[in-house]
Order: structure tokens, then C-alpha cells, then sequence
């Protein structure tokens, strides 16, 4: 009977990894072959790592991780460890899949199209990871 009373939140939180897994390769979509190339900033910390990011040449990830660090951590005190973890697993992911989707050539030159297309995907993939109960900005 004890791992029947488990199984419903096991269930939750692989759904909610599955989640912020599917948020993040959308967002790194968003970001990477829409708005960076465009030279359109996202906005809060993803926004702050892509100009240090173009300003150092030091990978996005670094940023992205060293900048989150303080926000994760007021997060786990305030909010929670388990957002604390699913934030710290959102970002990691994001740093991942925007490396990774950084090799491909953007999608359009034209700025205004690449703001709205990139708005939108980086929007749904970041609705996905807050849903997934995690987080970007801390």
C-alpha cells in the first residue's frame, strides 16, 4: 500500500521533468534561431547572460548558471528546495540546448519576424518549464 501512496507523485514530478525537458529545447529554439541572431534580447537573466555573453565571449551557459546562482538560491529558502532543483535543472538544460542550437543558421534576417517568431516559441517553451514548476530567472 506505501507504493501505491508514492506512485502519484512520482508520476508528478517525472511529468513535470518531461516538462521543463520539452520547455527548454523549445526556449533554446526561441532564443537561439530567432532572437540572439537577430540581435533581439530576451528579457531578465537570459537577457543579462546573452549581453555578457556578446560582450566576453565567455559561454552562455556560465552566465546563465553564475547569474541564476543568487535567485536559486533565495528560491530554495523563500519558495522551495524542489523549485530550487527544478529551476537548477531548467537552466542547466537551457545552457545545454542553446549551445547546442547555436551551430544552426538562423531561420530569418528579418528582425521584426524574428522578434515575434522568437517571442513566441521562447514563450511557450519558458510557459512549459514554469508549468514543469521550474523556472529561469530564479
Amino acid at each position: 500500500m506505501d507504493a501505491k501512496l508514492h506512485r502519484p507523485k512520482l508520476r508528478l514530478g517525472m511529468k513535470n521533468l518531461v516538462l521543463i525537458f520539452i520547455g527548454t529545447i523549445i526556449a533554446s529554439i526561441g532564443l537561439q534561431l530567432f532572437l540572439v541572431p537577430n540581435k533581439v534580447i530576451d528579457g531578465g537573466v537570459v537577457g543579462i547572460s546573452i549581453m555578457l555573453n556578446t560582450l566576453t565571449g565567455l559561454p552562455f551557459g556560465v552566465f546563465m548558471v553564475g547569474v541564476n546562482l543568487p535567485f536559486v538560491l533565495l528560491g530554495a529558502k523563500h519558495i522551495g528546495k524542489s523549485f530550487a532543483v527544478r529551476t537548477i535543472i531548467a537552466v542547466i538544460l537551457l545552457s545545454l540546448w542553446s549551445e547546442f542550437f547555436a551551430q544552426f543558421p538562423k531561420v530569418t534576417d528579418d528582425i521584426f519576424l524574428g522578434a515575434i517568431f522568437g517571442g513566441i516559441i521562447d514563450g511557450i517553451g519558458v510557459g512549459l518549464i514554469i508549468k514543469g514548476g521550474g523556472s529561469l530567472d530564479g
